[in-house]
């Protein structure tokens, strides 16, 4: 399987466009953005999913689609280099701190 998978990876490779840095850092922060928004934001319907309780099947599918998603982005950005990847990084973390400022007056 990880053969297949290595095999799948080097035949994406040559079709991946060769950005300039900046170009790079620009997708990577906006990929970062929308990816860590819709990450912290499904973690708060998660939580809110969990502490009413009953809905676990729900709230247990929800969290698995929030990590794979996010794993898909992150992997993605990769593929494109490290200063990509980087910025998705910091992307992620603006986010993170957008998503608790708008989400902790809410609740």
């Amino acid at each position: 399987m990880t053969m297949a998978l290595g095999n799948l990876m080097a035949s994406l490779l040559p079709a991946m466009p060769e950005l300039s840095p900046l170009a790079g850092a620009a997708l990577g922060l906006g990929v970062g953005l929308v990816a860590g928004g819709a990450y912290f934001t499904a973690l708060w319907w998660n939580t809110q999913l969990y502490l009413a309780g009953g809905r676990a099947l729900l709230a247990i599918a929800l969290q698995a689609a929030r990590f794979a998603l996010l794993l898909g982005a992150m992997a993605a950005l990769a593929l494109l280099g490290a200063l990509p990847l980087l910025m998705g990084a910091v992307g992620l973390l603006i986010a993170r701190t957008l998503v608790v400022r708008r989400l902790g007056r809410v609740a």
